[in-house]
């Protein structure tokens, strides 16, 4: 609102703040936010995305805009059409700069960073401070910003292993703290296909049953199951329609939110779930940053990510993050593969010691297992654990082995930098 109150010229065909997001779905929920305060003190803001007609985006901001939110796909197409469309703009806000960066976003960010006025505030937020975040901070903030921190941080001057250099053990996965308001569980399965029984075991645990079970009970008891949901991620496409089929055939109500689904019905599978009319949701990545659905009780990590190293831990954290929002208790039930997950088991060892939640026997078992297989390669002695290497190859295929098949991920804090380029 100060931005816009100390321009001196119409708006027309610019803005005065631009915000940056990753992915589709966190675009709009900041477009809803901007427009409920924005509508009251006369604020008019757009949000613009790829799977839309961008015809239609360019009338929108035709007559100009205060706030545009977008990602930044589309702003690159937009900007391509009306190269003055950020002549102006005197605010910039980089939201889940680290996701942008991970996702391959680094030169549509460049390219709009040089259609920017030199002079500007850009705010940038960010849930991890690995090694890349901060050279594009460096690079596009002022020499001495502000650093605003929330939650218990990593110590700016170790930059061993960010970006997953210095292994499962090492790096930033080791300084992850996950939101303590929210209840980890990890259950270590044998098998692949013991998840699918496993997953509606914890469903039914948390109040989350077949439609006919749902009708059953009164009073208070009754309104916590009908009010319970859960999100539950995988790591594959494939796998999201397939475990969310074999959910609605077992008469539990269930959608999916993927990559590949069109941009109306992932709007409308989480829409649903918003409102309730949808219990469980079963998600790829896509949703495991910056959505926020209030009163989500569980997050159900059925899929480990598939990311090695400080990458996959920091995926883990985020994904648990969709539940326990603003300090609410929530819960998190992980159901890790041995075979397939144990070269991450260390790294979610030490974040469960970090928020003060039980390490079950069997995760240091495997932990315990790694270690020695990693000393044996490291003598160059013979493999001893027969079939590792044969779990690792058929990762890919995971998802179409079984409608029901294994995994998690997780949550983060928050970090906000600002500053003012002169």
């Amino acid at each position: 609102m100060a931005h816009a109150r100390r321009r001196h010229w119409p708006a027309t065909q610019c803005c005065d703040a631009l915000v940056l997001a990753p992915t589709r779905e966190l675009a709009a929920q900041i477009e809803q936010h901007v427009a409920a305060f924005g509508v009251r003190i006369d604020l008019r803001s757009v949000c613009c995305y790829g799977g839309t007609d961008a015809q239609r985006d360019v009338e929108r901001i035709a007559d100009g805009v205060e706030i545009l939110v977008a990602t930044p796909g589309r702003l690159l197409l937009l900007l391509h059409r009306h190269a003055w469309l950020l002549r102006r703009t005197t605010l910039v806000v980089l939201d889940e700069a680290d996701r942008m960066l991970d996702m391959g976003f680094e030169p549509q960010i460049r390219e709009a960073f040089a259609h920017l006025p030199a002079k500007r505030q850009t705010l940038l937020f960010t849930a991890t401070w690995p090694r890349h975040v901060r050279a594009l901070a460096a690079e596009f903030l002022r020499a001495a910003p502000v650093l605003v921190r929330i939650g218990q941080a990593d110590d700016d001057g170790d930059d061993g292993g960010d970006d997953g250099g210095g292994g499962g053990a090492g790096g930033t996965d080791g300084a992850l703290h996950a939101v303590t308001s929210v209840v980890q569980t990890v259950e270590v399965v044998a098998r692949d296909s013991d998840k699918a029984e496993r997953l509606r075991a914890v469903l039914r645990a948390h109040g989350i049953r077949e439609r006919a079970a749902n009708g059953s009970g009164s009073g208070a008891a009754s309104a916590r199951v009908a009010e319970a949901r859960a999100i539950v991620f995988v790591n594959t496409k494939v796998r999201c329609r397939e475990l969310s089929d074999a959910l609605r055939a077992a008469s539990l109500p269930a959608d999916a939110i993927h990559g590949d689904r069109p941009q109306a019905e992932r709007e409308a599978a989480l829409g649903a779930f918003a409102r309730g009319d949808v219990r469980v949701l079963v998600a790829t990545d896509v949703a495991a940053r910056g959505i926020d659905v209030p009163g989500v009780g569980l997050v159900v990590n059925y899929d480990f990510p598939i990311a090695v190293g400080a990458q996959g831990i920091e995926d883990y954290v985020h994904r648990i993050g969709r539940s326990g929002r603003a300090g609410s208790p929530g819960a998190a039930h992980t159901l890790f593969s041995a075979a397939a997950d144990g070269k991450l088991a260390h790294s979610l060892i030490r974040v469960l010691e970090c928020a003060g939640q039980a390490v079950p026997a069997e995760l240091r078992a495997v932990d315990q297992g790694e270690d020695a297989i990693s000393a044996r390669q490291k003598r160059k002695l013979p493999y001893a654990r027969g079939g590792r290497d044969g779990a690792r190859g058929g990762r890919g295929a995971r998802g179409r082995a079984s409608a029901l098949g294994g995994g998690e991920r997780g949550r983060g804090r928050a970090m906000g930098i600002g500053g003012s380029s002169a």
